[in-house]
């Protein structure tokens, strides 16, 4: 795998897209990928729809295989607060033909704070099939605008062990803790909310 992150002694690498970019860290169409140990902020002057701190997307790619973020620290990303504009933290989508879809993404041992509207959540569009070998584990999220994790377009997508700690804390519109949307045979277990 290509692996991006901390290596040696000393603080995490720290990405700060300042708002000034949609994403901080944006990995796109490719396989394979290992992003641990950095510290990922996106705050800018004014609230921009669909902002990130880290976005994964699958565009017309076809499968994109074995993504695993580790070990992150996603801060202060001030994203739209509706829900028809979202803004995340932690972001994958698949779009576009070419079956677009994620197998094998791993999200586990992040820690996502003050992040709008939502923490960790993806997105299937029109033309993306089904993605598989989801996982969302030992995650803790405080203070997230709106939702806190959802998963969107999954085949048995596995949510365990993450502790939720102030969900929809600043939007207006309908949010939840942890809730999956247009998926099957999900497993949510072990999980905290409040």
């Amino acid at each position: 795998p290509v692996i991006v992150g901390a290596y040696g002694e000393g603080t995490r690498p720290r990405i700060d897209g300042a708002g000034l970019f949609l994403d901080a860290v944006l990995v796109r169409n490719v396989d394979y990928w290992r992003i641990t140990t950095l510290e990922v902020t996106n705050k800018g002057p004014d609230r921009q729809p669909w902002q990130t701190g880290v976005r994964i997307e699958s565009d017309g790619y076809g499968p994109m295989r074995q993504i695993h973020l580790r070990d992150l620290y996603v801060h202060d990303v001030n994203g739209d607060l509706r829900k028809s504009h979202e803004g995340c933290g932690i972001f994958f989508q698949a779009l576009g033909g070419n079956h677009s879809r994620f197998e094998g993404l791993v999200i586990e041992n992040c820690h996502v704070v003050r992040t709008d509207r939502n923490g960790i959540c993806q997105r299937r569009q029109a033309g993306a099939d089904r993605s598989t070998g989801v996982v969302i584990r030992g995650n803790l999220l405080e203070d997230i605008g709106g939702d806190a994790i959802k998963p969107w377009g999954c085949q048995g997508a596995l949510v365990e062990h993450n502790v939720v700690r102030g969900a929809r804390t600043r939007c207006e519109d309908y949010a939840a803790g942890i809730w999956p949307w247009d998926c099957d045979d999900t497993v949510i277990q072990f999980n905290e909310v409040s």
